[in-house]
């Protein structure tokens, strides 16, 4: 099956992927905190960017459940006991180890984190060309980037009201995803999609800073556009997909309105399944049992970027942004993706509990006599420098 072309190292031309941004909210399944706010994305999909191929062709070299017990044999450094090599190692030697003690193994995408821009909106010069071409305002100002947040910030507060949808900002400390679940149980008890919560928070987001020139210029409207961070009010959507299961969707309330989705390659598996009349019982985040692997194995292998992009597409139509059938018409106003995290996994479900608790066990041991300081500097480390805050142990 054809996904993301990632390189790999080891592969002609390959460069193992190290550096991908992790942002702090977890998907369905894990800790929700806060939002990233970096644009940075190593892999991307959407009209002639998707060249990519084969997540899937390589499936032991993306196998990313590293055990360290098995991988410290290698007497590798801290960085090199994640290279592709020693997890295929790993897995292969945890595979005749325990085998006889599974009761079956599949591999699929978990959580994923995704950034979306508009396309035709995401330089100044962009913005400039939006609203003195297309919309006819001769003066970018303050002003008139404002009523374009006010404008949304009424549709959603209306939006909320009449599909009587619950709407409150987000307390600190508190867990979103195990306050939304009930109202997400309710959903699921009486079969309907669509959104089912909405909160908002105050976080750091990209905006727009506009300036009069310090000189003067031959067009008296003349501003200067440049991006900032700010911080100000995100939407988040909780909703109940037909095809995706529960997903995320958080929106920017200010001009360009970045958006963010988190969705789970599980929740896709449990809808797929439910549609063909498979069998199965799913704890949390994973299947532990299922009346046909084979089937559950091929239902992960389904996932793709059109599936993900087509219901992407329709909820930031339904929850997203308003622009016109003119302003669609006249400049390019389709969101371009990129994923900002993504994790595949591979499960191992084991016919009894007591070989876990013990392979756990000892790779704690293991895994605390390697953790050595230079490990620890290496893998946590940072560089000294001058906006170093406090004093260094000596």
């Amino acid at each position: 099956m054809n996904w993301f072309r990632i390189p790999i190292s080891g592969q002609a031309a390959g460069k193992f992927i190290g550096d991908i941004e992790q942002p702090c909210v977890s998907g369905l399944g894990g800790e929700q905190d806060q939002c990233p706010d970096g644009d940075h994305a190593q892999v991307v999909f959407g009209g002639l960017v998707l060249d990519v191929a084969n997540l899937f062709g390589e499936a032991e070299v993306l196998a990313v459940d590293y055990l360290p017990c098995l991988s410290a044999l290698d007497g590798s450094g801290a960085h090199s006991i994640f290279s592709p090599s020693s997890i295929v190692r790993g897995m292969k030697q945890f595979t005749r180890l325990f085998g006889s003690l599974q009761a079956f193994v599949y591999h699929c995408f978990d959580r994923m984190v995704i950034n979306g821009y508009l396309s035709g909106l995401s330089r100044p010069e962009q913005v400039v060309y939006f609203f003195r071409q297309v919309l006819g305002i001769p003066v970018v100002s303050k002003e008139v980037l404002s009523q374009r947040t006010n404008d949304y910030r009424n549709w959603v507060e209306a939006y909320a009201r009449n599909h009587g949808i619950a709407m409150e900002w987000a307390e600190k400390g508190v867990r979103k995803e195990d306050y939304v679940l009930p109202a997400l149980r309710r959903m699921e008890k009486r079969n309907v999609y669509g959104v089912y919560s909405i909160f908002k928070s105050m976080e750091q987001g990209r905006t727009s800073r506009i300036s009069v020139p310090k000189f003067p210029t031959e067009d008296p409207d003349y501003r200067i556009l440049a991006h900032q961070q700010s911080r100000f009010t995100h939407y988040y959507f909780y909703i109940r997909d037909e095809v995706l299961g529960p997903i995320v969707v958080r929106m920017a309330s200010f001009f360009p309105f970045h958006a963010t989705y988190w969705l789970n390659g599980h929740s896709f598996m449990k809808q797929e399944m439910k549609r063909n009349h498979v069998g199965f019982h799913k704890n949390d985040n994973a299947f532990l049992a299922v009346d046909d692997v084979a089937a559950l194995q091929a239902t992960a292998d389904r996932l793709s970027p059109q599936i993900i992009r087509k219901q992407l597409d329709y909820w930031t139509l339904i929850v997203g942004p308003k622009f016109s059938k003119k302003e669609r018409g006249l400049m390019n106003l389709s969101r371009f993706y990129a994923i900002a995290q993504i994790e595949y996994c591979r499960n191992f479900i084991f016919k009894r509990r007591f070989p876990i608790h013990k392979i756990f066990e000892r790779s704690c041991e293991i895994g605390l006599g390697r953790l050595t300081a230079n490990r620890i500097s290496e893998i946590f480390g940072v560089r000294l420098n001058k906006k170093l805050q406090g004093s260094l142990p000596r």
